[in-house]
């Protein structure tokens, strides 16, 4: 019997072959004096490495340091910029920057590798934080008046917001009637919720601990999400604060107080208990209504979650039929007490099984499954905290951990404005595609809470299942559920 011949030893090549995954580079080069950006692009873009299959995707100008950040046309103060991936195994990608300074040494005095990730690497410069054009030109259709929103601009809000994830207003766009009824609303959840932690669960060190109740949970510190009741799930009075989508004022002598835990005559533990912490004024009816007929709906949540209307031939019978609605919402308050830290970066949800992935240019990626719009209570500024965003990184699915990236491309978009005390109006809104990465900052206040309402606006098919717990904060003894 013939034996088989000898496997042979596989050579280093073979070996680098089996393991190598596309990964994407962002490269830094910086030109010799005198060479124009146009000309430093071209040279940049002239590199190839065909054995590593190399391809550059985009290229911008950015700033050499941080002193020439603040002259951006400086022509003696600029890199060229590009994004690009190749095939690397075991952190070899960083050969793609001596390579460059090597092919176009012409051109180049140094070239350095920026960010190496495994997936597309969102390349938005946005310098003017939620006043950047592309920020702004999908919350321009959310603040024109009703009669004006045509097609057009509802699908240049749909198209801004594919592209960034991401829409933002520091002006008010929630009237001030509903912005004054939906903060009371917020107010007294927060305090039933306290006095139910107080009174029900001594053993949650509130503010320590971490915990997850049905309706509330902790996110680190001193920051919460404390959900309204859902439809079903509180006993509402008639005759409260307008259980409608009117709202108004409270009725002659109902007694409301947030310290004692007091409501009129009876105690506000057993209030609590009845209502599910619903403050027994039509809190949780109003804030639903609300989310149905919010500014933000017509304009970017029916047109992204919901399909059009079956008879819609023209822009005015689109304008005046109502979309098939196939998308329901959550409604929470997320509030940071003083003391509260910066989050780590991180997405609310992740990309869903089976759904398409943006490949390394950026392109083929899933449409969303649900929005979240976060709309503050109070104005927002350095102080008191707000939420930072990374413009694009929705398409990616591999970007957790390389959060620090955001900063160093230039990506983020603060929500206080474009500088420190340059505030968000409360009332003002930032509209995200679920899969965006976002970090709450600190509040370095001394005394001011940070309460944001959040509305998430999820296809029908889809089913929240992380962010809470199955013990209600409300209901049972003095003992809740093991802390985590």
């Amino acid at each position: 019997m013939a034996s088989s011949a000898p496997t042979p030893t596989p050579t280093l090549d073979d070996l680098w072959a089996s393991d190598r995954a596309r990964v994407s580079v962002v490269v830094a080069a910086t030109p010799k004096p005198g060479v124009d950006f146009a000309t430093a692009r071209d040279a940049l873009l002239a590199v190839r490495w065909d054995e590593r299959s190399l391809e550059w995707h985009s290229t911008r100008r950015g700033p050499r340091d941080s002193a020439a950040a603040a002259a951006p046309d400086d022509d003696d103060a600029f890199v060229v910029e590009a994004v690009g991936s190749c095939l690397a195994s075991g952190g070899d990608e960083s050969s793609v920057a001596p390579r460059v300074a090597a092919l176009a040494a012409a051109r180049f005095d140094d070239a350095e590798l920026v960010v190496s990730a495994p997936c597309h690497v969102p390349f938005l410069e946005v310098r003017d934080g939620v006043d950047d054009p592309r920020v702004r030109v999908a919350a321009a259709a959310l603040l024109e008046k009703e009669e004006s929103q045509g097609d057009d601009a509802r699908a240049r809000a749909v198209a801004a917001f594919a592209e960034l994830g991401l829409a933002a207003s520091r002006r008010r766009c929630v009237a001030s009637e509903d912005l004054a009824r939906l903060t009371r609303a917020a107010t007294r959840r927060m305090a039933a919720a306290e006095r139910a932690m107080a009174t029900r669960h001594g053993s949650v060190r509130f503010g320590e601990d971490a915990f997850a109740f049905r309706e509330m949970g902790s996110r680190g510190g001193q920051r919460f999400d404390l959900l309204f009741p859902r439809e079903g799930e509180e006993e509402e009075e008639g005759g409260g604060e307008g259980a409608g989508e009117g709202g108004g004022e409270s009725p002659q002598g109902t007694a409301f107080t947030t310290r004692t835990g007091s409501y009129g005559n009876q105690s506000g533990l057993e209030r609590d208990e009845r209502d599910g912490g619903d403050g027994g004024e039509g809190d949780a009816a109003f804030v639903r209504a609300f989310a149905r007929r919010a500014p933000w709906v017509r304009a970017l949540v029916d047109p992204i979650l919901s399909p059009p209307p079956l008879s819609s031939s023209s822009s005015s019978s689109a304008n005046s039929a109502s979309p098939r609605r196939t998308w329901w919402c959550d409604v929470s308050i997320v509030y940071s007490k003083p003391g509260a830290r910066a989050q780590d970066w991180h997405c609310d949800g992740r990309h869903l099984a089976g759904a398409a992935r943006a490949n390394h240019a950026g392109v083929g990626a899933s449409p969303p499954y649900a929005i979240c719009v976060f709309v503050p209570l109070v104005d927002l500024n350095g102080e008191v905290g707000f939420t930072q965003f990374w413009a694009g990184s929705h398409k990616a699915d591999a970007l957790i951990g390389f959060g620090s990236a955001a900063e160093v491309l230039r990506g983020g978009v603060d929500g206080k404005g474009a500088s420190y005390f340059h505030t968000v109006d409360a009332g003002g809104f930032a509209a995200y595609d679920y899969r965006l990465m976002h970090r709450g900052m600190g509040n370095f206040s001394e005394s001011t809470t940070r309460p944001v309402l959040q509305f998430l606006y999820a296809k029908s098919t889809y089913k929240e299942t992380k962010n809470y717990g199955s013990a209600s904060l409300f209901e049972g003894g003095t003992e809740g559920p093991a802390t985590r």
